[in-house]
């Protein structure tokens, strides 16, 4: 395992999405793990996004949308478009931490297709 800790507890489980992102699981959650490296990729193109764990740490629940939006390229389409259902839904709540809204428009920025 790479990881022995992580915010949501002790990793059980761990699966490589793609080089730099690390998804882990605990006995109760979990989320996705960034490099430091993939950490700023991410904030050079979402720089308001605000991750509920901490930095280049993403909650399983709704911040773990952003590796899919920002590198859609290594999943399917199936999911990037269920992902982006999931966004839209986000974009009309108020969360304190993010506006899904922007989000959702600046991934529509970068992918007009």
């Amino acid at each position: 395992m790479i990881y022995t800790s992580s915010p949501w507890g002790t990793p059980e489980r761990e699966r490589e999405l793609f080089p730099g992102a690390v998804q882990v699981s605990t006995m109760s959650h979990g989320g996705i793990i960034l490099t430091p490296a993939r950490w700023l990729e991410l904030m050079m193109l979402y720089p308001m996004f605000r991750p509920w764990a901490g930095a280049r740490y993403l909650e399983e629940d709704c911040d773990a949308m952003m590796v899919y939006l920002r590198w859609p390229q290594y999943f399917p389409t199936d999911i990037i478009e269920s992902v982006l259902e999931s966004v839209e839904c986000l974009a009309g709540w108020k969360d304190p931490a993010n506006d899904w809204g922007a989000i959702l428009k600046q991934y529509r920025n970068l992918h007009p297709d």
